[in-house]
């Protein structure tokens, strides 16, 4: 009898998913951006009420540009997001590569845009 009743190993490795998806990537990479702005945002607001109620010397055309920047620091935060839902979801289609990356940053970027979507409903 034979005593090479193995079955046969395949001739070729196994097919594994390419790289990460450069979309993906930027889409994780614009949740982070956007998130870090949005936290620069509410803290600078927060810290301005702050001083304005204790009245800290600041001149109001000061204050209000003050106001008026970390305000734009939170809206870009939410272009960031929309535009990151957007490459999250492109990087979902494409073929031979990896998802993790497209999956995290298209996750965060929803969670992210939560809250702007409760205020929508204020």
């Amino acid at each position: 009898m034979s005593e090479n009743n193995s079955p046969a190993l395949p001739s070729h490795p196994p097919v594994v998913a390419g790289k990460h998806s450069r979309l993906g990537i930027a889409s994780f990479a614009l949740a982070l951006v956007a998130i870090i702005l949005m936290c620069v945002s509410y803290f600078a607001i927060n810290a301005l009420v702050d001083q304005n109620a204790q009245q800290s010397g600041l001149s109001s055309s000061t204050l209000h540009l003050l106001l008026r920047a970390s305000s734009f620091a939170g809206y870009f935060g939410l272009i960031f997001n929309l535009i990151g839902v957007g490459l999250g979801i492109g990087s979902m289609f494409q073929k031979n590569s990896r998802k993790l990356f497209g999956i995290l940053g298209l996750v965060i970027n929803i969670l992210a845009l939560c809250p702007w979507a409760g205020m929508a409903f204020l």
